[in-house]
């Protein structure tokens, strides 16, 4: 059974929400410090790549459109495929440039869902 695009919205904005309250007064170099605090932002990562990912494959009607939306989704393809390539530093800036920017929009978007 296909989930509805209010779930993957749903977890857009709490898995996003989760990773920007964990970095909250974090610098690029606390990031880089902790392996647990870099493991849970990948994480989260991933699952608001998988979720942009499905919207925009079976919900383009409802996709919102972050200025992000491929770096989100290539991110996620990256954790799932090519761990060994990862930039902990480009973890860092994704997630506090481009979920900023993502989280308004899905909320713009789930408006629409009961």
């Amino acid at each position: 059974m296909r989930r509805d695009a209010g779930k993957w919205l749903e977890d857009d904005l709490t898995e996003g929400a989760d990773a920007l309250e964990f970095l909250e007064g974090k610098t690029q170099e606390d990031y880089l410090a902790d392996k647990g605090l870099r493991a849970m932002i990948e994480r989260k990562l991933f699952v608001v790549g998988e979720a942009v990912s499905q919207l925009c494959a079976h919900f383009p009607d409802v996709a919102h459109s972050p200025p992000d939306t491929r770096e989100i989704v290539g991110f996620r393809n990256l954790l799932a495929h090519g761990y060994f390539a990862l930039d902990h530093r480009r973890v860092y800036d994704i997630a506090t440039s481009s979920l900023p920017a993502l989280l308004p929009e899905a909320e713009r978007a789930l408006k629409r869902f009961p």
